[in-house]
């Protein structure tokens, strides 16, 4: 049993792994913690949900093909959580952050540790090879953490949150990585490269939309994630 309001047993984590990997099903069974899904996002403070809506309308307008709204719902999260995490923000700050990651998607390479993290050797392998396996390139991983410093992928650091940058990626390979919050074998983003592809044009063009830019019509700043 998964108690939504704690961290769950490594046992939990190391047999869905398992089930998963030796079944070829990885990602098929989120619907079994569901709950700590919306535990994740519930306790988020009202406003992101203004971050969420435009982003999610305009998302809507261009139809399909494109990413899952999940992932970029999580994505939003990620830019919250790294940017600002107070309950007061700019909503114009954490919209241009947002559309700023999409067109950097190439590089995205997420992952939360609330429920699951490399605390236990075997979650530990299996998620590195989870959060490499996207890429076909033999790139050079950096972890950054919030002030500044960087260590190498063979000596990860705990946080809240990270993101790897692929510092020696080379364009056009596959697609990001943003690992589910309770779900450590789902990447969220989806099976369409080419829909984040359509996306980031887009989101290069929302860009230099009037609403991304202050009233004396200079840049508005993106938050440091």
């Amino acid at each position: 049993d998964v108690n939504i309001y704690n961290k769950p047993d490594p046992q939990v984590y190391r047999r869905l792994i398992s089930e998963c990997t030796s079944l070829g099903k990885e990602s098929e069974f989120s619907t079994s913690i569901t709950e700590l899904q919306s535990n994740f996002l519930k306790d988020r403070p009202p406003k992101l949900k203004n971050l969420i809506d435009p982003v999610k309308h305009r998302y809507q307008l261009l139809g399909e093909p494109l990413p899952p709204q999940y992932a970029i719902e999580m994505l939003e999260v990620y830019a919250w959580e790294h940017g600002n995490v107070v309950t007061e923000f700019s909503t114009a700050q954490g919209f241009w952050t947002v559309l700023e990651l999409i067109t950097k998607h190439k590089q995205l390479q997420i992952h939360w540790t609330v429920y699951y993290d490399f605390q236990d050797q075997e979650i530990s392998t299996y998620l590195l090879s989870r959060l490499t396996r996207a890429r076909e390139d033999h790139a050079v991983v950096v972890w950054k953490w919030g002030g500044g410093s960087s260590v190498s992928m063979e000596h990860p650091v705990l946080s809240f949150c990270h993101l790897i940058d692929m510092r020696t990626c080379s364009p056009g390979r596959q697609r990001p990585v943003i690992l589910d919050p309770a779900d450590p074998t789902r990447n969220v983003v989806g099976l369409n490269p080419a829909g984040w592809w359509q996306l980031a044009g887009e989101a290069t063009v929302w860009l230099q939309y009037p609403c991304t830019k202050n009233w004396d019509t200079s840049r508005v700043h993106s938050w440091d994630v």
